[in-house]
């Protein structure tokens, strides 16, 4: 686990984090190692031997443009609010561990690589009816194949889990002034249970074999149980 994020030594940590004007957060301590400001939030981690975690705030999307590029300014200000709530005040009580982070990033790029393309730049503007629209242009925006069996449900989860993020952070992005989704993003289920019903191969299930495939195969091995199969045993 990362320790909980510290505040700077400064006049301005005498203020709540969200009455601080922008200025004032970009100096805000996310960690030892980090403020606000900075391009890469790094992280200490307990465990020995493994690298710092660390977010980049320059991440590429799937577009080739860079998170920190203009045209984000406004995806980029909600997202480093949710990082900052889910380290300061997270609903399960506990920060991201410092292995989540990256994945946390991750969840983040997608969903705001899909807002680009649609020229979304607000939390609220994710409408259950905009949400079902990212839903079906998932696994296009991922570069799956739908047809392809052999996609699981993970990277879905990843593309999704963003939004459940957001939903249930939504008290403390609202005391940043950060207006919140209209609604439960998946109507009240979990990201897994969602991707399970759009990926198209559900992790671990094993396609059954088609009866023109399966009853052959089923025939030749009952024959084998005979005659033959005494036969091996003798040999």
């Amino acid at each position: 686990m990362i320790a909980r994020a510290t505040r700077a030594k400064s006049p301005t940590t005498i203020k709540s984090l969200y009455d601080m004007t922008d200025d004032e957060l970009g100096e805000y301590s996310v960690s030892e190692m980090s403020k606000v400001k900075d391009q890469f939030w790094k992280f200490n981690t307990d465990t020995p031997g493994a690298r710092k975690p660390r977010i980049d705030w320059s991440g590429e999307l799937s577009d080739g443009t860079h998170f920190n590029d203009p045209q984000h300014s406004r995806r980029r200000r909600w997202a480093q609010r949710l990082v900052i709530t889910l380290l300061t005040s997270p609903l399960s009580g506990n920060p991201p561990s410092g292995t989540s982070l990256s994945i946390l990033q991750r969840e983040i790029l997608v969903l705001v690589a899909w807002m680009s393309t649609r020229e979304i730049h607000e939390i609220h503007e994710l409408s259950p009816e905009i949400i079902e629209i990212y839903i079906d242009e998932l696994p296009r925006h991922l570069g799956i194949d739908p047809e392809d069996e052999d996609v699981g449900e993970s990277r879905y989860v990843v593309a999704l889990t963003c939004l459940i993020r957001l939903w249930e952070q939504s008290t403390a992005l609202k005391r940043f002034g950060i207006i919140p989704m209209p609604a439960h993003p998946f109507s009240g289920r979990g990201s897994v249970t969602v991707a399970r019903a759009i990926a198209k191969k559900v992790r671990g299930w094993i396609m059954p074999l088609p009866d023109d495939v399966a009853i052959p195969l089923l025939n030749k091995c009952a024959r084998k149980v005979g005659q033959p199969f005494n036969d091996i045993l003798r040999l």
